[in-house]
């Protein structure tokens, strides 16, 4: 199965980054559905059930605090080898690194599972680019919405999810879920 651990946005959140998501639809992307949208923390990728209950394992030992996130702006991700926009992204930010820190504890508690070396920006992906998409409509869109607000939340747990294609498109199913704790 293919697995992940992620932060889930409310559904304020994604209803305003649905409302964004149009003007992305004329360069040719294809939007994230608002159901489906969040905060990735960890891609483990395919996963089998040792995987699983190894990184659940690990996820209990998770020992973190609860903190406010912003989502703020829009920028995009390039693929290396073309240079050329495939994915288009929500940013998401806390003040006090407190959101840096918890995806350092979770890939020190899941690292040796599957290692990301990629040096991971939190964020949202609200739509990935087709082939022969309109690159100058994204980047103006982009542009559109740099700093752009689409709201706060508190993170409150992570959970543990697998990807799932159903009747031609991805779902997701919790496996997991982890609560942080509340600070005071």
């Amino acid at each position: 199965m293919r697995a992940f651990i992620a932060i889930d946005i409310p559904d304020a959140v994604k209803g305003r980054i649905s409302c964004v998501q149009e003007d992305f639809k004329l360069a040719l992307v294809r939007p994230v559905a608002r159901d489906s949208l969040h905060l990735t923390v960890k891609f483990l990728g395919e996963a089998d059930e040792s995987v699983i209950e190894a990184a659940r394992t690990r996820l209990g030992e998770l020992s973190a605090t609860q903190f406010k996130v912003e989502v703020r702006g829009i920028s995009c991700f390039r693929n290396g080898f073309r240079d050329s926009i495939n994915v288009v992204f929500a940013k998401a930010q806390c003040s006090n690194g407190q959101l840096t820190r918890l995806f350092s504890d979770v890939e020190a508690l899941t690292g040796s599972i599957r290692a990301e070396n990629n040096g991971h920006l939190p964020h949202i992906t609200i739509c990935r680019a087709m082939p022969g998409a309109n690159q100058g409509r994204i980047e103006s869109a982009a542009e559109k919405y740099n700093d752009h607000e689409f709201g706060e939340f508190i993170v409150s747990e992570i959970s543990m999810k697998e990807s799932v294609f159903v009747a031609g498109r991805t779902e997701y199913k919790d496996l997991y879920r982890v609560s942080l704790r509340k600070q005071g």
